[in-house]
């Protein structure tokens, strides 16, 4: 099976020589109805098809010639030579670019230039009933331009201040520097060893002074040491900063303006607020402040995903907003400040605000929280509920809201990058989120502790405070144990059992050295054999073989040379709750083996492919359809837990195969997941009305959605 880039290709290449041979024929076939659902079909599919495979340039061109297929369809636009023209030209430069496989690394500026050739051509023969014929009819002038597919040229010249550097030739220097640093933590250690043997040959020669053949073996030992030291410090002295500055000036030229992803965003504001039928404006500040580019890569998800809950759930419709005396465009603010080595990234809008009432009620609706638990939690505590996993408050599931997931990813997000996310809100005014993160992770403050023999780094950013925690202060409660610090009781876990590893060093009998650990609002303690001091670290990747391990966050080479683990304890203590819930995914797999498979209906073998080859990958058995009628042929033979259906097929299209799917009594409350390029506020309004649990849009698709949405239609 191949990979879904290469099912995109494949299809698109059919696509495209049908658009390419129907397109001439449709100039001599103006009137063919057929011929132009076909064009408009394919040129529909083309679409989503893109849009599901992370192409949302090659996407946008197909929407714009689906446009102007639409409006040949519906009679605003006639068919003219000028028209076939610009749509076998951006036919040719797709054909073109896919080609050469360039299809995703498209600029900007060839998508415009495609585009604007398309928009040209718009309006040049006007509807079909005023169309003109005969001598006296005036041609459009052609504005032909040819298309720069190749848009960087060999011959293209630079300033002579600038220079272009590859990014991963910027990531080595910067992992250069950064060994430089660690090296010079070992020159500290060597230097700090040189002044403890300095001072014990001293301490001896001033011990054995009155004896002549000590004296005279130790005072030239002595002094030559002493040279040595003397020479060592000097040079110390004049290394440090340097290899500090180089590792500065290396960092710098990996950061970028925090502009380079908020700008992005305006567009992306606009139209939701279209999807949802509400008027926002984004507000931008700070767009100027510098941060690694890894950084600004990392948050371009969390920082969406705030703005769409903005949009989705904080700002006010537009008659709601006028009847509480607000004005009718809500206001979301972006403001970014920076403090020393960190920065805050603020997402305010001025909408509803947070109803705790409401967050409470469901949380405890949903088991998030107990009853008698839910009494005793403080308002902060119950924002932050908005952060666990499976909480919404949406009634249907869509591509942008009531998947429970959003806010999860996150908190998730914000704690990869060593960061805090704190959550403010005031009912009917206002609901403000605090991003503070580091401004760039090649290194990090970090406590040094020893276990079971291994030395463990953990970042001072998740750090409340340590402790020296009495025996007498540790008591049982059920199976847990808890410890009294400073007046305040809170769950104590012993680092060695959250690794795994049942052996324990030597630990002082009356002490028990211990890092307080604040995640999301709650605190806990982790015991540890030593606490070995804070100093500053060099994070360095694990490799793709070791990525996404529970708990580990990277890692780094000590001073002495020797690797050591950085953890993220947060993600370490919740390995009890994870347990249980990958227990409980585990047996759904296992069901989902030996139960009803799933059923995608989908025209596009890009999009069938891909979405059989996610949900396998998951353990669920999985069954295709290219139709309704195949699918209405399959669903009486054979019974089906899920399906997942597109909207734009031939015959039927997906609402009316969700309306007739529910007309048959067994699939009465059998889960139907939507899954379209049609993003349009009515368009999910329909899929609702006909029966569908869940809607997403193929051009914000992501394999985790899809995935966790099944997960919890399937479990309900």
């Amino acid at each position: 099976m191949g990979t879904p880039f290469e099912y995109f290709l494949m299809e698109a290449s059919e696509r495209l020589e049908r658009l390419s041979s129907g397109l001439m024929e449709l100039e001599h076939a103006v009137d063919n109805a057929d011929l132009l659902s076909d064009l408009f079909r394919d040129a529909h599919s083309l679409k989503g098809a893109a849009g599901i495979s992370g192409l949302p340039d090659v996407s946008a061109i197909c929407h714009r010639m689906e446009d102007r297929l639409c409006e040949v369809r519906d009679g605003a636009e006639a068919v003219t030579p000028e028209l076939i023209d610009a749509l076998l030209h951006t036919v040719d430069s797709l054909q073109e670019l896919i080609a050469s496989k360039s299809v995703d690394g498209m600029s900007d500026a060839l998508t415009e230039q495609i585009i604007s050739r398309l928009d040209k051509a718009a309006g040049t023969g006007g509807p079909k009933e005023s169309e003109k014929s005969g001598p006296d009819a005036v041609k459009p002038e052609k504005t032909e331009e040819p298309l720069d597919i190749d848009i960087v040229k060999p011959s293209q010249k630079l300033g002579l201040d600038t220079v272009r550097i590859h990014v991963a030739s910027l990531e080595t220097l910067a992992n250069a520097t950064g060994e430089l640093l660690v090296a010079g933590d070992r020159l500290r250690q060597r230097h700090m060893a040189l002044r403890e043997l300095n001072q014990f040959i001293r301490d001896k020669a001033s011990r054995y002074q009155n004896d002549r053949f000590a004296a005279d073996v130790c005072k030239p030992v002595a002094e030559k040491v002493r040279s040595i030291l003397d020479d060592f410090t000097g040079d110390l002295a004049v290394v440090e900063p340097l290899v500090a500055d180089i590792h500065e000036l290396a960092l710098d030229t990996r950061m970028l303006p925090v502009s380079t992803l908020f700008d992005r965003l305006a567009r992306f504001v606009r139209d939701h607020c279209r999807q949802e039928n509400k008027e926002a404006e984004l507000v931008l500040e700070g767009t100027d402040t510098r941060v690694d580019r890894q950084v600004l890569a990392e948050l371009y998800d969390p920082v969406t995903h705030l703005i769409r809950n903005a949009l989705s759930h904080g700002i006010e419709s537009i008659e709601e907003r006028l009847r509480i005396g607000k004005p009718k465009a809500g206001v979301v603010l972006l403001k970014t400040l920076r403090h020393a080595d960190r920065i805050s990234i603020i997402c305010e809008d001025d909408g509803r605000g947070i109803d705790e009432e409401l967050v409470l009620k469901k949380a405890v609706s949903l088991g998030l929280v107990g009853e008698i638990e839910s009494r005793e939690m403080t308002a902060q505590q119950i924002r932050s509920l908005i952060l666990d996993p499976g909480f919404s408050t949406a009634e249907m599931i869509t591509d942008v809201s009531g998947r429970g997931v959003g806010m999860q990813v996150v908190a998730g997000q914000v704690e990869m990058l060593r960061g805090t996310l704190t959550i403010e809100s005031e009912t009917g005014k206002f609901t403000r989120f605090i991003i503070d993160l580091p401004v760039s992770m090649a290194t990090l403050e970090g406590l040094l502790v020893e276990s079971a023999g291994f030395a463990y780094v953990i970042p001072t950013t998740s750090i409340a405070r340590t402790a020296g925690i009495r025996l007498p202060d540790i008591q049982t409660c059920g199976h847990e144990a808890m410890a009294n610090i400073e007046g305040q009781v809170v769950p104590l876990l012993m680092l060695s059992d959250l690794l795994g590893r049942s052996e324990y060093g030597r630990v002082s009998p009356n002490l028990l050295p211990a890092v307080v650990i604040r995640h999301r609002d709650q605190l806990f303690a982790v015991g540890v054999e030593k606490l070995l001091g804070t100093q500053i670290f060099v994070d360095k990747s694990l490799g793709g073989h070791l990525q996404g391990i529970d708990g580990v966050a990277g890692a780094t080479i000590l001073g002495t040379g020797l690797p050591a683990l950085i953890l993220d304890l947060g993600r370490l203590t919740q390995r009890a709750g994870i347990t249980i819930t990958r227990h409980d995914r585990h047996l759904h797999q296992q069901a989902a083996e030996v139960s009803d498979p799933i059923l995608v209906i989908d025209d596009s073998i890009t999009t069938r492919m891909m979405e059989q080859s996610i949900l396998e990958s998951a353990g669920y058995t999985v069954e295709t359809a290219v139709d309704a009628e195949s699918t209405l042929s399959k669903i009486v033979e054979r019974t089906y837990r899920l399906f997942v259906v597109d909207v734009e097929m031939p015959g039927l299209n997906g609402f009316q195969l969700t309306r007739k799917i529910r007309e048959m009594e067994k699939y009465a409350n059998t889960p139907i997941i939507i899954v379209t390029s049609l993003a349009k506020e009515g368009h999910r309004r329909e899929g609702l009305e006909a029966g569908a649990n869940a809607y997403i849009v193929k051009g914000e698709f992501d394999q985790n959605n899809l995935l966790d949405t099944v997960e919890r239609l399937v479990s309900r």
